[in-house]
């Protein structure tokens, strides 16, 4: 993994909270308010781990989450964003989606259609 660029093969996740602004009126997809963020989007690379395991940190990290996004860098590009790596001591995959280079906040054009990209993976709730 490359620390200073995003491969267009690399897969994105981002943690969606159950709050009602980050999804549509189906609960079934999310909304672009997921994509609104004025410091960035974050996101964790793939980074060759499994996607259990990047799922169940998400889950841990961000409370009331009950799924991930999954996008595909390349296809964020498409949507002209761009994919920042910006890795913590705390979480060397961190990422964010801005904007372009110069400017942080998504517009909401391009928020709407990297809401419509995402895959979602539900988590499995505990019985």
């Amino acid at each position: 993994m490359n620390s200073d660029f995003i491969e267009d093969h690399e897969l994105l996740y981002r943690a969606v909270p159950k709050f009602p602004k980050f999804w549509k009126n189906d609960n079934k997809s999310v909304s672009s308010a997921l994509f609104k963020n004025c410091n960035g989007v974050s996101v964790d690379r793939d980074g060759k781990r499994t996607e259990d395991n990047i799922c169940s940190l998400l889950q841990k990290r961000i409370a009331n989450s009950i799924a991930v996004a999954k996008l595909i860098a390349s296809e964020a590009r498409q949507v002209d964003v761009y994919l920042h790596p910006k890795p913590s001591k705390s979480n060397h995959f961190h990422a964010e989606i801005h904007e372009s280079r110069n400017h942080i906040l998504i517009s909401n054009s391009k928020a709407k259609k990297l809401s419509n990209l995402v895959k979602l993976i539900w988590f499995k709730v505990a019985t």
